[in-house]
């Protein structure tokens, strides 16, 4: 799947109804702590969060050029010095989207290995610089192949740097049966989706 960046896929106004989503959740403590990002705050299938997965489903579908399924949404709140640690994502994220929330002072970047684990060593990768950089604006968001790609991010800078997740399958994929990621509706969160398989 060709890695595609989006302007604008997520207005202002909406933005800002993201960034008060997650971070009343926060204040409730209705987050978890994830491996990956240990020093932040994560929130998996939240129902504000899985209203935007389910409306942005034809908009995607005809950006990937193919019928696709929602699965899950999912959200963090980067802090300062943490970082995404270099990673694929499960299967079920075959169709990855990431959307830049908010920040406070200015854009870090996300890297994404330039060739898929099966062809390239995810150490090598990192090393050898192949791999591309990009830099998400406001707004912005980027579809990737989170389930073949490394990715990673250096620690951060700043806190308080929003990110929201969209993951969807495609309808008449292998991995189709993860529709749902198997809850009884969407809006139900799964507090720490590395516990499901």
């Amino acid at each position: 799947m060709e890695i595609k960046y989006i302007k604008n896929f997520i207005s202002e106004d909406l933005g800002r109804v993201i960034s008060s989503n997650f971070n009343y959740l926060s204040d409730l403590n209705l987050h978890y702590i994830s491996d990956q990002a240990p020093l932040s705050k994560s929130f998996v299938g939240d129902l504000v969060s899985d209203m935007i997965l389910l409306s942005k489903t034809e908009e995607v579908s005809n950006i990937v050029g193919d019928e696709i399924l929602p699965v899950y949404s999912y959200g963090r709140i980067y802090e300062k010095n943490d970082e995404l640690v270099i990673h694929k994502d499960s299967e079920y994220c075959e169709i990855a989207i990431t959307c830049t929330i908010d920040f406070p002072f200015y854009n870090e970047p996300l890297y994404i290995a330039n060739k898929s684990y099966l062809e390239y060593n995810v150490e090598d990768s990192k090393k050898d610089g192949n791999y591309t950089k990009y830099n998400i604006q406001k707004g912005d968001a980027l579809i990737y192949p989170g389930h073949t790609h490394y990715h990673w991010r250096e620690p951060f800078k700043q806190d308080s740097y929003i990110q929201l997740f969209l993951f969807y399958v495609r309808k008449n994929g292998k991995y189709n049966h993860h529709y749902m990621k198997q809850r009884p509706n969407f809006g139900f969160p799964l507090f720490n989706i590395e516990n499901f398989s």
